[in-house]
């Protein structure tokens, strides 16, 4: 919701929507458990100067982009799983400053899928996240050098950041179910 603040959403569905979630320009705002399923363009949308926003175990599973942030302060997305997308799993646009994207999945085997894709990290802390990646999808790119990353050590040299993840199948109980134990 435009212009919101101190709010939490928690344990929503929404399913076949072009954007499930929006924030913008709004302040201190918790969504917790919210599940995304077959987004078109992005399940989560974070921008327009949002700030202190937190995305807590959360999915995206398929359609575009899995969660884009954008001109936002003091974003946290952690515990989440960003499934099966056809674009990229994490968007990260210019303007963010202080966020972090830790303890979360992203995963896809589509071809030409990007786990994550950035401008800019400035100060955008990305750790301690499980990768997963096809033969025909990669691990990250950076729009601004063009340089992109086939795997996880690629993609530490190129980022900078996910020291501490780990590639592989996470082996979740049944995604195509929305089971993701």
């Amino acid at each position: 919701r435009l212009g919101a603040s101190n709010l939490i959403l928690q344990d929503i569905v929404i399913t076949n929507v072009n954007r499930g979630v929006t924030i913008s320009n709004a302040a201190n705002i918790t969504l917790d458990g919210i599940e995304v399923r077959q987004a078109g363009d992005r399940a989560f949308e974070i921008t327009g100067g949002a700030r202190g926003i937190q995305l807590l175990r959360s999915v995206a599973h398929g359609g575009g982009t899995g969660v884009a942030l954008e001109r936002a302060t003091n974003v946290t997305v952690r515990n989440c799983v960003f499934w099966q997308h056809s674009t990229y799993a994490a968007w990260l646009g210019t303007g963010l400053s202080g966020g972090v994207l830790e303890n979360s999945i992203l995963g896809s085997t589509n071809n030409n899928a990007l786990l994550v894709s950035y401008a800019t990290t400035n100060g955008t802390a990305l750790d301690y996240n499980g990768l997963y990646t096809g033969p025909f999808s990669r691990v990250g790119e950076n729009r601004i050098s063009g340089g992109r990353a086939e795997n996880l050590a690629a993609w530490q040299a190129l980022s900078g950041g996910d020291a501490h993840s780990l590639p592989g199948d996470p082996l979740m109980a049944d995604p195509g179910q929305y089971d993701y134990h």
